[in-house]
Formats: structure tokens, sequence, C-alpha cells
């Protein structure tokens, strides 16, 4: 990361937010703002059949259910210098 942006981020307090993205219930295909949470289902009103994963944004987070990725994983989401700024979460 560029010296002068990482100075800019610390001055500011930059921080990753607590999302679906850093839980590690989330799945989500590379690239995709939606994904599924493998802790909670529902039961689809038009299709039958067993309960389905919910649907999330990767934006989004669940009241009481959030749990942070391992650490392994979270040096490959932020790689590049930006794991630093999800130490807060």
């Amino acid at each position: 990361m560029d010296t002068n942006k990482l100075k800019k981020l610390r001055e500011i307090k930059y921080q990753l937010c607590e999302c679906c993205f850093f839980c590690k219930h989330a799945k989500f295909n590379i690239g995709a703002y939606h994904g599924t949470c493998q802790k909670h289902q529902y039961k689809h009103m038009k299709h039958t059949g067993t309960p389905r994963q919910m649907s999330i944004m990767h934006f989004g987070k669940c009241k009481d259910d959030f749990e942070f990725v391992p650490e392994d994983a979270l040096e490959i989401i932020c790689y590049g210098g930006w794991i630093e700024f999800a130490k807060g979460i």
C-alpha cells in the first residue's frame, strides 16, 4: 500500500466494519455482493423441500450472530495492508 495512503488512513482512524463479508458463517462467490448465510435458514413460501440458506448482502449483518472469520482467512481477504484496519472489529 502507498505510504501516504496508509498514513492518511491511520490519520482519519479508518476502520473496516463488522459485516457479513467478515463473518465466518457467510459464503460469497468471488466478486459477488450477495451470498448466503450458513447459520440461518428459512422455508421459502413458493418452493417445497428443505429449508434454504438465508440470502445476504456482504455489507449487512445480523444483530447477534456475527463471528469473525479465522485469522488466516482474514489475511487472505485483507491483502495489501488492509488487515490493520480490521483489528477493531
